[in-house]
């Protein structure tokens, strides 16, 4: 085959992920490979690098042999907590390389939801940074592994960590030593996980376990529907502690030998400057950043370069442009994530509603690409819409090489291609429309910026507000941020809450920031069933 995505993974191993990057450093070794965010050294990251394949992959040796040195053996698991910098990818790998199972927490996550997070998974070791965009990330992760008795080692990528955290500096120093001998690296992680991520908070959602066949054919999928080469440069504004950023970027990135450029979440402008600077072929973006590109002309600026783009939509918000636009002349891919089961990505057809996905196989997977990546099934009762039409609302249920499991969690005698898993995701199959189904939002999910919350949580943590005596949480529609979180509250009659005095209180307890309500509305009640659960929608109706 010519194609160089599968010209890639017949040369490496699919399930070996690492191989893939050795692969370029040997037919492409001076070709560019990664570039970081221009703005990283403005946001307390250091001076921003560029690097070639030859570059990242001596790199990631020194990273994997460091790794093995440290005693970290095949099978044990490794938290990663970066930014969207050239450390981040390359930890990945190199976490592949010596046989390890990245778990990879998101950026925004702070003490309780890394509390959380690490007592799930139990890792061997941790790799953070220090301070970043005014973060001391470093110092969160050490106080946070003095209650987890597994961790042994904190590896921090720059000088600036605190006591107790070992710099990875010497090992990442153009100076370093010789490559590592691979010998004495891990000989076999076929069979190992490629990656944990994760469905919410770890306080209330799942930890997913991504096998590393099914992340490669996933993005094998995503590659060879876009058409990506060598020629190509990818823009990357997720984070990879998603299946976005894994399976829809890095993944692709390592099959194609295209060059990778890393954006830091978000910043409009330094993202519309990297569009048009970096020569970028294809990115994927919310709807919202497109109408945004398109209404300050900056797809029409970037178009000589930019041949396709992507549209991640949050799960079950199809929003729509407040006036209308013209699509971008452009070829356009939906793409869902179906809270880290799996990925799809769809090429948008004229007329079709982008929020209705096929029931049955959906195809992609494989060398040739005629395999089905995953399989769509829903269960649930048939009910009546406002019309008499009959409709199918329940629960979304999948199978296929690619999807992803809960850690510990048996995937039955058949295996998971064979066994159909039950993701917690409402949808719906109208009887008009009976080969597709259309995601049901759950009355207590709220989904703000690509994060997905329960409402119930927020309950939890907002009630330790001494100032409330009732209170609960709520989403309206936000057509950037997907939802904005409200919390409605029955202060205490002494009590005057301020927002700003509940968001503090909040930080105090080091909770992630897209915690935190954007308003605070003031209610004599707050709605709730017999049961004791909040009655959401008649908050909202009541405003």
């Amino acid at each position: 085959m010519s194609d160089p995505v599968s010209q890639a993974l017949l040369d490496a191993n699919p399930a070996k992920l690492d191989a893939m990057l050795d692969h370029w450093a040997r037919v492409a070794p001076n070709a560019p490979a990664i570039a970081d965010p221009l703005n990283r050294e403005d946001l307390g990251g250091g001076m921003a690098r560029s690097l070639t394949f030859a570059e990242a992959n001596a790199l990631v040796d020194r990273l994997a042999q460091g790794f093995s040195d440290h005693g970290l053996r095949a099978g044990e698991k490794i938290a990663i907590q970066l930014p969207n910098v050239w450390e981040c990818p390359l930890t990945i790998i190199a976490a592949w390389r010596a046989g390890l199972v990245p778990c990879i927490f998101p950026l925004l996550w702070r003490k309780q939801e890394i509390d959380a997070a690490l007592a799930a998974v139990a890792p061997r070791a941790i790799v953070t940074t220090g301070q970043f965009a005014g973060v001391s990330y470093a110092e969160i992760m050490r106080e946070a592994a003095v209650q987890q008795m597994s961790v042994r080692y904190i590896l921090g990528i720059d000088f600036n960590t605190p006591d107790g955290v070992t710099p990875l500096t010497d090992w990442l120093a153009n100076e370093a030593g010789p490559a590592a001998d691979r010998d004495d690296l891990a000989e076999d992680t076929g069979t190992l996980a490629g990656a944990v991520t994760w469905s919410a908070s770890p306080l209330k959602g799942k930890a997913m376990l991504q096998s590393a066949s099914g992340l490669a054919q996933c993005g094998h999928a995503f590659a060879s529907q876009l058409h990506l080469s060598g020629q190509d440069v990818l823009l990357n504004p997720y984070p990879f502690s998603t299946l976005t950023g894994l399976a829809g970027f890095l993944l692709p990135w390592l099959l194609s030998g295209a060059r990778m450029v890393l954006h830091q979440p978000f910043d409009f402008e330094a993202f519309a400057g990297q569009l048009s600077s970096e020569n970028v072929t294809y990115t994927a973006v919310p709807a919202p950043v497109i109408e945004a590109l398109m209404r300050s002309d900056q797809i029409a600026t970037a178009g000589q370069h930019l041949a396709r783009l992507g549209c991640v939509w949050p799960l079950g918000l199809a929003m729509q442009p407040e006036t209308e636009l013209p699509e971008p002349a452009l070829p356009i891919y939906d793409i869902h994530n179906l809270e880290e089961h799996a990925l799809i990505a769809r090429p948008r057809q004229s007329g079709e509603k982008v929020n209705d996905l096929p029931l049955g196989k959906i195809g992609g997977c494989g060398p040739d690409g005629q395999d089905a990546c995953l399989e769509t099934r829903v269960r649930g009762s048939v009910s009546h819409d406002a019309s008499d039409a009959n409709q199918l609302q329940g629960e979304l249920l999948v199978r296929g090489p690619t999807i992803a499991r809960p850690l510990g969690e048996s995937s039955g005698s058949n295996g998971d291609e064979q066994q159909f898993l039950a993701t917690g995701i409402g949808c719906v199959v109208d009887e008009a429309n009976g080969g597709y189904f259309s995601f049901r939002l759950g009355e207590d999910d709220i989904h703000h910026g690509g994060v997905t919350i329960s409402a119930r949580e927020l309950d939890q943590l907002y009630a330790e507000f001494p100032d409330f005596l009732d209170v609960a949480a709520f989403a309206i529609d936000d057509p950037v941020m997907g939802h904005r979180v409200i919390a409605a509250v029955v202060p205490r009659p002494e009590a005057s809450p301020s927002l700003n005095a509940f968001k503090e209180f909040l930080s105090e307890k080091q909770v992630a920031p897209y915690k935190l309500p954007d308003q605070l509305v003031i209610t004599q009640m707050i709605p709730r069933r017999p049961d004791g659960e909040v009655e959401r929608a008649q908050i909202l109706s009541g405003l």
